[in-house]
């Protein structure tokens, strides 16, 4: 059935064309929602669940609500609308760009606050290196 010896430059050549593909794949497939660069932070518990309302930033300015460019005074009355709809405090999600101005984010805690949303969390991403301990020595 099989005599003489097994070439291995077919595998190995389909081999690499499979990794080139998957290590491409991901920049060829289009990530859905906003694309936002979030600030690095070291904290204990995750943002969000899955009740929460989600509002995104970008680095440009604009507010993203519902996957939806919307202006200050239609998101104040949205969130005032889901407030009102719920009938329980409703926890909101801000998922700020790390370009964002700081005059910005008071603005929105603002709106937040005139909305009648009591708790607003800033998203953030973990670092990529772990933080070393206090007196460590390599």
């Amino acid at each position: 059935m099989f005599a003489g010896r097994l070439d291995v430059a077919p595998f190995a050549s389909v081999f690499f064309l499979l990794l080139i593909f998957l290590l491409l794949m991901t920049h060829l497939a289009p990530v859905p929602g906003v694309p936002v660069e979030l600030p690095d932070a070291d904290l204990p518990d995750a943002a969000a669940g899955p009740d929460w309302l989600v509002v995104v930033m970008d680095g440009a300015g604009r507010t993203y609500f519902n996957q939806q460019i919307i202006t200050d005074d239609r998101l104040r009355e949205e969130l005032t609308t889901r407030l009102q709809s719920a009938g329980t405090p409703l926890p909101l999600v801000l998922q700020a760009d790390a370009g964002v101005p700081l005059e910005d984010l008071v603005r929105f805690y603002a709106l937040c606050r005139s909305a009648g949303i009591g708790k607003v969390k800033l998203q953030t991403r973990p670092p990529l290196h772990a933080s070393r301990p206090r007196g460590w020595l390599p």
